[in-house]
């Protein structure tokens, strides 16, 4: 299960390089879903990480790009319903795909240690970028990028060895124009936390099983099935 984080201060071109790596899978004929706007090409907007599980085709190769993915899954809020939905939907996207097939999930943040805890113990490799400008002009021509498989929260190390450097002009394609730089963020849904976080009050503490509490939840309270066991997990963890 693919899990990249893209770190970097503002201005260094971390959703430019995620975008790249999100047109290059779009080359390679996958679906592309995006919390931010691209230009171009074909994607279906990210809003909701729980309404995504419904759109995705289990066959075809899907990229989810979730740019300043910290809003949604800030890493103060560990104790919150709201990422609790995020990191359970991350931690299960395995499922979303057929052996093999599982989708690319990338994200941006400005410093690793923003987003949720559980998100970071599953995220496989992480990039960080510089961008070159030219001289003349101050565009961005490339992307001095540097990544890393060993990670961690507090000993990250991009060593030389992983450093490649990736041009902005594919072709008649232009990366810094193909999504809007300008674009501020907004928070993805989550769907009736106010509720989520009124039930797990009443339910905390539960001392019966895991089904039993889902079955409570399903029947009682007319949680959804794939809800409830989410919420489910959440309280009796």
């Amino acid at each position: 299960m693919p899990v990249w984080g893209f770190i970097g201060n503002i201005g260094t071109g971390k959703t430019m390089l995620m975008t790249c790596f999100g047109f290059l899978m779009h080359m390679e004929n996958a679906n592309i879903f995006s919390n931010y706007t691209l230009k171009g090409i074909k994607y279906d907007n990210l809003t909701s990480f729980e309404k995504l599980k419904e759109s995705i085709d289990r066959k075809q190769n899907t990229c989810i790009l979730a740019d300043e993915l910290w809003l949604s899954a800030d890493g103060r809020k560990s104790q919150s319903i709201e990422n609790q939905v995020f990191s359970t939907a991350i931690m299960q996207s395995r499922k979303w795909g057929e052996i093999g097939n599982e989708p690319y999930i990338l994200y941006s943040t400005q410093d690793f240690i923003q987003c949720e805890k559980r998100i970071r113990h599953v995220t496989s490799r992480v990039f960080q970028s510089k961008i070159i400008r030219d001289v003349e002009t101050n565009y961005p021509i490339a992307l001095d990028v540097y990544y890393t498989d060993d990670v961690s929260d507090y000993n990250m190390v991009f060593p030389r060895k992983n450093n490649i450097l990736m041009p902005l002009v594919w072709g008649a394609n232009y990366i810094p124009d193909m999504y809007d730089t300008t674009q501020i963020v907004e928070k993805m849904e989550t769907g009736g936390t106010e509720k989520r976080e009124l039930i797990f009050k009443k339910y905390e503490g539960w001392h019966g099983s895991k089904a039993r509490l889902k079955a409570v939840l399903i029947m009682d309270e007319g949680i959804p099935k794939t809800d409830a066991g989410i919420l489910a997990d959440y309280i009796i963890s």
